[in-house]
């Protein structure tokens, strides 16, 4: 999770429609992401992130739609955030990240 700080700064994609989001800010509480088509600032909060970061860790897998149905209207870009994380693939229609353990 220390890897999202590197986050800051930088220009993602959301992964099944390709939208560009910036990361504006990373703090110990939230990340907050602006996406380029709004230019409208949406905090995510760390918790939520952490939730999706475990389930995928101790399940393997985890789709967008399960992150969309703990309650938050950020999963698209939750689910893309995790992929920056090492050990984080994914696949598209319907976006479904996979987990493995990197070698040590």
């Amino acid at each position: 999770m220390e890897k999202l700080f590197g986050l800051k700064g930088k220009t993602l994609s959301t992964l099944a429609r390709a939208k560009k989001f910036d990361v504006l800010k990373v703090d110990e509480k939230k990340i907050l992401v602006v996406p380029q088509s709004t230019n409208f600032e949406r905090p995510i909060s760390k918790n939520r992130i952490e939730w999706a970061w475990n389930e995928l860790r101790t399940k393997g897998e985890l789709t967008q739609q399960e992150i969309f149905l703990s309650g938050t209207v950020n999963s698209a870009y939750i689910a893309t955030i995790l992929t920056q994380l090492l050990g984080v693939t994914y696949k598209t229609k319907p976006v479904r990240l996979y987990y493995n353990k990197p070698e040590d």
